[in-house]
């Protein structure tokens, strides 16, 4: 399909606040409409690298190297990556969870079907979420102090700034995520229908 016809839902959000719980139900419900959709994560980028070579990095080490690239290849450097890829995907329907920087929306909204969700959650709930989820073994042990060192550091800065862009808002607290993510979902499979 051409770009100009793909759907891109740009998924942001702060450290743990439901941006792949979201991805995923998402992703389950159009595979059950029998529609293609392809997810890109931000982060899924450096994932790749240390992979490749057999290194379990640690969030610090994203991080680092994030900067790394911004700094030596552009502060466009992930965006452009994440373009090349929506472009060389075959699918019609693109879920890109982790935007978090102006240029991830100026890409985003090139798209005439494209659509900005911000899922937000208060930072103790998602504290708890880090310290019992199995992703990262570093995450577990995490102290409060550590958690919001990492939620303020540079990567995580524009993130709080996209809700006021956000097309959508979906709350993960007080038991309304499941409600607002249901909905959300509906929304986008009637409109993709």
């Amino acid at each position: 399909s051409s770009d100009k016809d793909k759907y891109i839902i740009g998924i942001t959000g702060e450290i743990c606040a439901g941006k792949d719980t979201l991805v995923n139900a998402l992703a389950d419900q159009l595979r059950k409409d029998k529609i293609s959709a392809e997810i890109l994560h931000s982060s899924d980028i450096v994932k790749q690298i240390f992979n490749l070579i057999d290194i379990n990095p640690k969030r610090e080490d994203f991080h680092n190297i994030t900067i790394y690239l911004r700094k030596h290849y552009g502060e466009d450097f992930f965006t452009r990556v994440i373009s090349k890829k929506i472009s060389l995907s075959k699918v019609t329907f693109i879920l890109w969870s982790g935007l978090r920087s102006k240029h991830d929306l100026e890409l985003l909204r090139q798209y005439s079907n494209n659509l900005l969700v911000y899922i937000e959650a208060p930072a103790e709930d998602r504290y708890r979420r880090l310290s019992t989820r199995d992703r990262d073994k570093e995450d577990r042990t995490k102290t409060k102090e550590e958690f919001f060192r990492d939620c303020n550091k540079s990567t995580e800065a524009y993130i709080r700034m996209l809700k006021d862009k956000s097309d959508h808002i979906i709350n993960n607290f007080d038991g309304q995520f499941k409600n607002s993510l249901d909905h959300f979902i509906n929304i986008v499979t009637k409109v993709v229908k």
